[in-house]
């Protein structure tokens, strides 16, 4: 299993923190909380917390002196103790549901293997039958996350933090 790095300009503070579409991180207490619940269709990997910064994450981001966002890490004083932060998580979603409505791919990337797919015939919609059972899974063909509304509640239940949920 590769390392998993957490590079940001400030202390971490949410359960869930988002660095990328379709990949998240997740604190110990949500991670407790799918393992105790049985959410049997993810997968996590513990996160090496790199570089911590030492403003606090609701402050808005300052402008790295380049212009550049991705420069912003490089410029962020670092916290020293960072034994009072996390642990976190990645958070892997194991599974993906059935191909939505015009979204059945016409071919693979030979290079990734990334579904060849007509955008403007795919309906981003999720349809009973696209469901395969499980709590949380992709849209397949997209980097959507889904969730049933029995893990959506279990999840509300625990006030998590830096989530928002949006009928689809």
């Amino acid at each position: 299993m590769q390392p998993c790095y957490l590079d940001v300009p400030s202390r971490p503070l949410a359960d869930f923190l988002w660095g990328s579409i379709g990949s998240v991180v997740v604190s110990h207490r949500i991670k407790d909380l799918f393992e105790k619940h049985g959410v049997a269709e993810v997968a996590f990997a513990k996160v090496e917390l790199r570089k911590i910064g030492k403003r606090v994450a609701k402050l808005p981001p300052p402008i790295p002196a380049s212009g550049e966002p991705e420069d912003l890490i490089n410029e962020a004083p670092p916290l020293t103790g960072i034994s009072t932060i996390g642990p976190y998580y990645e958070l892997i979603v194991l599974n993906e549901s059935d191909y939505p409505p015009g979204g059945r791919p016409k071919g693979f990337c030979s290079e990734c293997g990334r579904p060849d797919v007509d955008n403007k015939m795919r309906r981003l919609v999720m349809t009973p039958e696209m469901w395969k059972g499980e709590k949380i899974f992709f849209l397949a063909t997209t980097l959507q996350m889904i969730v049933t509304s029995d893990l959506k509640e279990l999840l509300e239940r625990n006030n998590p933090t830096n989530v928002v949920f949006k009928e689809m």
